[in-house]
């Protein structure tokens, strides 16, 4: 009798799972990321069962499955889920979790919890899983124990599909479902064997479905302030896939005023008739040119931008009007100077001001070139060697990139060279970048899930210490479109050597730059990836040409200076 009731609370555990995982399906989640661990074996059982509608993706870091996660969501538009066991497997999703929040990157962080009389008890595994992610998630709830007390099919279905609700919009961003199971987690061999999964049926009636935003009602006087700008400047950000892309690309063209692009927002391709300014970075560290270039009306479209020069010229501006046009509801404004905020689908928003009648001034626009001309021609001056070096490197992977791939930069040091540089990149070509809390932690993690999500070979451009942060999701490249590392190993915080601390000795050296001595040949051969260092930039164009032909993933190292690229960034800044 006791086996049995055993067998039937086990059996619970897993159809609340498994109406869990239907409700994930039917919410347009397809792909699925399993951590190992036993308190979440029936979330696991359930979604393994279903993988004639879900993918499966497992890897046995919490934080780097999560951040896989991340870039897959990214790369795929689509939702994505995590399982996770109890105790600090959940507590390690949080860095992801952050990013994918101020990324606005739809995550349903799904976790296994200890049931409430082993809350607060010092039971193994058993930490306060309610508030550990909440200050960065759009939802929260707190499955309880399974019972046969409540139709479960209503209650856990409509709750899974409100979540995925919740997560994709319109302020898209992780969600937290927490689920408590009492032991026995799964039930007996003898009680599985014979059951059969269910098909997929309708939605739950009950689910809620909070729709997309389908646009914002752009207000006649926010069109009027665009419309009377004499010195107008539009700002694009990091966008999310072609559809936003393609409407940014018509409103710049309607306006015909000069662009400032983000290296993440897929405007860097060429075209004159986009006005794109290639060097926004250098050149807006000249005082002399700020004078000359101040806008009077900026149209701010997309997320984050690299430049904190962008920004200082904006806030260092009296502006007779800056409208922000975003997906989500946050507060995106940190010049604190938006006077119009215009929040919804980017794509129907940009419709709206396309259709104004706004002639540029010819003089203004051609300031902003002959500017841009002169940066470009000094940092060609700057680079015109063919030493290797990080620059070089940089300029030689973005101008070999073939269009079949994408590119991924790591933070720190790579994502600004890559916006300082201005190569312009052909539109097929998509730019991601964690920029919502910028760290340099799950990098490679969320560069192999944008690859299959995109489903796309891809190019990672990383330093050393973002690497070694996150080498073990280097296994995450086995189940990836090809991928190609490419590693600037400079031993250390290249990054810090721009910084006044660089001043500090030896207190700089050990506890800044902190230069590890280390090589990633080992680390290559040890998960399979191809390897080769190279010594010249002529070696480096012919490596980078050997894995993008091949079929499987690589890594190619390039060890530099840190100390010649802060000497390289001061010429190309003076």
């Amino acid at each position: 009798m006791k086996t049995t009731e055993s067998n039937h609370s086990a059996l619970r555990n897993l159809q609340w799972a498994e109406h869990a995982i239907d409700a994930l399906v039917l919410a347009g989640v397809r792909h699925c990321v399993i951590c190992p661990g036993a308190r979440s074996s029936a979330l696991v059982l359930a979604a393994y069962a279903r993988q004639d509608a879900l993918t499966l993706s497992v890897h046995y870091d919490e934080r780097g499955a999560t951040f896989f996660a991340m870039g897959l969501a990214t790369g795929s538009g689509r939702p994505v889920a995590v399982v996770t066991t109890s105790g600090s497997a959940v507590a390690n999703t949080l860095p992801a979790v952050v990013e994918a929040s101020l990324s606005h990157v739809p995550l349903i962080i799904i976790s296994a919890d200890r049931p409430p009389e082993l809350r607060d008890t010092s039971a193994n595994q058993a930490i306060d899983q309610t508030q550990i992610l909440s200050p960065h998630t759009r939802w929260f709830f707190d499955f309880p124990c399974p019972t046969d007390d409540v139709n479960a099919v209503r209650f856990v279905g409509s709750t899974v599909q409100h979540a995925v609700a919740r997560a994709t919009g319109p302020d898209a961003g992780p969600v937290h479902l927490n689920f408590m199971f009492r032991e026995p987690l799964v039930p007996s061999a003898e009680a599985l064997e014979p059951r059969t999964r269910p098909a997929l049926g309708p939605p739950p009636t009950a689910a809620e479905a909070l729709a997309a935003c389908p646009g914002a009602v752009v207000l006649p006087n926010t069109l009027a302030a665009v419309a009377a700008a004499r010195r107008g400047l539009v700002v694009v950000g990091a966008l999310k896939g072609d559809v936003e892309r393609d409407a940014v690309v018509s409103l710049v063209k309607a306006l015909g005023w000069p662009v400032l692009a983000d290296v993440a927002s897929g405007m860097t391709c060429e075209g004159a008739e986009l006005r794109v300014v290639r060097h926004p970075d250098l050149l807006l560290r000249n005082a002399a040119s700020c004078d000359t270039l101040r806008p009077d009306v900026v149209l701010y479209v997309g997320g984050p931008v690299v430049s904190k020069h962008v920004f200082g010229l904006l806030a260092d501006t009296a502006l007779d009007a800056f409208v922000r046009i975003q997906s989500h509801p946050r507060r995106s404004d940190p010049t604190q100077q938006a006077t119009h905020v215009c929040v919804g689908a980017i794509a129907e928003t940009c419709k709206s001001f396309s259709e104004l009648n706004v002639k540029a001034s010819a003089s203004w626009c051609a300031a902003w070139a002959e500017a841009d001309r002169v940066v470009a021609a000094h940092v060609g001056a700057v680079l015109g060697t063919a030493e290797l070096n990080e620059f070089s490197v940089g300029r030689a992977l973005m101008q070999s990139l073939p269009v079949s791939h994408d590119l991924f930069l790591s933070n720190s040091m790579p994502v600004r060279i890559a916006d300082m540089l201005g190569v312009p990149l052909d539109a097929r070509i998509h730019v991601a970048a964690n920029r919502g809390a910028s760290g340099i932690d799950g990098i490679v993690a969320t560069a192999a899930g944008f690859a299959h999500g995109r489903q796309r070979p891809n190019v990672l451009w990383i330093g050393d210490q973002a690497l070694l942060h996150d080498l073990n999701s280097l296994i995450l490249l086995r189940d990836t479109p090809p991928t190609t590392v490419v590693v600037i190993n400079n031993n250390g915080g290249g990054i810090f050597e721009l910084l006044p601390i660089a001043h500090a000795g030896d207190a700089f050296e050990r506890c800044f730059a902190a230069p590890h001595g280390r090589t990633f040949e080992h680390a290559a051969k040890m998960f399979e990836l191809g390897y080769e260092q190279v010594d010249s930039l002529e070696a480096f164009t012919a490596a980078l040409k050997k894995p993008i032909r091949e079929t499987e993933s690589g890594l190619i190292e390039v060890c530099t200076d840190r100390k010649e690229t802060a000497s390289i960034m001061r010429a190309l800044t003076e």
